[in-house]
């Protein structure tokens, strides 16, 4: 919408309608990938059932469409957009974890700061998080906050 304030409740209805019209344009379309159609169709549904536009609970969902949703969110949190500045790294990863698990999928939320982390310390891969779901403490939090400041100063963060 490029709007510099909040969008109404008709704005968002139709901000919203992107996953159906484009899960509409993919259907059928040969991709390598079967589970595209899903992906771009669920990837606003949240663990609790508040998303759109089936408020599909997280079992619901295939893990690769929470991936992909987790990962949507998290650039959208770490961009710029017309009504706000964007939100810092470690700002964006406290709120996803804060949220996790009413909206996210703890492993892929564990998988996302591992990799972050990963992608911090480049080659050095010393274990970040407890190996289990669910262990996702606020120091380890700041830790990577802390260990990606300089490097997200100096452009772009990008997952892989």
């Amino acid at each position: 919408f490029g709007k510099p304030s909040t969008l109404d409740p008709e704005e968002f209805q139709e901000m919203a309608d992107h996953t159906t019209v484009g899960h509409q344009i993919v259907t059928g379309v040969q991709f390598p990938w079967p589970r595209i159609p899903e992906i771009v169709r669920w990837h606003h549904e949240r663990a609790d059932g508040s998303g759109y536009p089936d408020g599909l609970l997280n079992e619901d969902v295939p893990m690769q469409v929470r991936i992909v949703g987790l990962a949507d969110t998290f650039d959208a949190m770490t961009s710029p957009r017309p009504y706000r500045d964007q939100i810092s790294l470690g700002s964006t990863l406290t709120e996803i974890v804060r949220i996790t698990p009413q909206k996210f999928d703890p492993a892929a939320v564990q998988a996302l700061l591992v990799q972050l982390r990963r992608d911090a310390v480049g080659s050095n891969r010393a274990p970040f998080l407890e190996t289990s779901a669910g262990h996702l403490a606020a120091p380890d939090i700041d830790h990577l906050a802390a260990m990606l400041q300089h490097k997200a100063s100096n452009g772009r963060v990008y997952v892989t």
